[in-house]
């Protein structure tokens, strides 16, 4: 993974999803909105290629599952 923000590169390096990149970049648009843009760059196997429509799908669930947990976890810092 490299931090540099306002961004999160991450490059899966072993497995089924080897030489996948996920970019997640945070832009502030008003001092209390932050904009998540996610750019991912799904590389999978050949092995795994007859389910990648499933697998994308799955994917996006997870990222945005992420976001989600990320986003409460600063909110219930924020309160207390």
């Amino acid at each position: 993974h490299t931090i540099d923000y306002p961004s999160l590169i991450s490059n899966v390096i072993e497995g089924p999803f080897k030489n996948t990149n996920l970019n997640i970049e945070f832009i502030e648009e008003e001092p209390i909105k932050t904009k998540v843009s996610i750019n991912a760059d799904v590389k999978i196997s050949l092995k795994y290629s007859m389910l990648s429509p499933i697998i994308s799908r799955l994917y996006k669930g997870i990222i945005t599952g992420l976001i989600y947990k990320m986003t409460n976890s600063i909110l219930r810092n924020d309160v207390t």
